[in-house]
């Protein structure tokens, strides 16, 4: 992930915080193998009313909810059964 902090924070004091544990998305396969893409989200320590709170982007962007793959293969994957 690149090095830019959540546009909701940047109006305020911050700090990179080192990253979150990775997230393994299987997906897209090539050539009849299945990759595995492994995604760290960096986290932020943003200056809030005095106190430094931990903060980081949503997987929800990322990630189909309630799948291990992305957005868009999962809308593919569900057309196909139409």
């Amino acid at each position: 992930e690149k090095k830019e902090i959540p546009e909701a924070y940047k109006n305020h004091q911050y700090k990179a915080s080192g990253f979150m544990e990775p997230r393994i998305i299987e997906d897209y396969p090539i050539r009849d193998n299945l990759v595995s893409l492994s995604l760290k989200r960096r986290r932020w320590d943003v200056l809030l009313d005095q106190k430094w709170i931990k903060v980081n982007r949503s997987w929800g962007e990322i990630i189909a909810q309630g799948t291990r793959l992305s957005k868009e293969f999962a809308d593919f994957l569900k057309e196909g059964d139409r």
